[in-house]
């Protein structure tokens, strides 16, 4: 029986598998620099394996938020990205790479705000206790 994802899961399943593989040593050596981490490939290795396979995605989310969503490192990892994408009519690889950040950046964030709880409430009871606002 094939497992129900959301579409951010899915998205990002999809962003994440256009970064080189296990495989590409020269890819993640050069990411792990750039962040002065020199775990980053052993880290999607555990959370794809650990993680992914059993339908949890928030390890995976937290690490792409931490690896790609330092903004002291960004320019650097995009072109590491951008230089790894096959875009025939692009000569601007940091550009594709900035606009893979952002997209991953933003859907990891979108599944973090899932699974930390904030969507089991109504907003605006929520901020109605918050800012103690008069009932509608």
């Amino acid at each position: 029986m094939a497992q129900t994802r959301s579409s951010d899961e899915q998205h990002l399943l999809e962003l994440v598998s256009l970064l080189p593989g296990w495989e590409e040593e020269r890819f993640w050596d050069r990411v792990e620099k750039a962040l002065g981490h020199d775990h980053a490939r052993g880290d999607f290795s555990a959370a794809l394996q650990n993680n992914v396979q059993s339908g949890k995605f928030m390890p995976l989310s937290h690490l792409v938020l931490g690896v790609f969503g330092q903004p002291e490192h960004r320019s650097e990892l995009a072109r590491l990205i951008g230089s790894e994408q096959v875009l025939v009519a692009s000569s601007n690889r940091s550009g594709v790479g900035e606009q893979w950040i952002e997209d991953a950046v933003s859907t990891a964030w979108r599944i973090w705000l899932h699974f930390s709880g904030t969507q089991d409430e109504d907003p605006v009871e929520v901020l109605s206790r918050k800012w103690d606002l008069p009932e509608p």
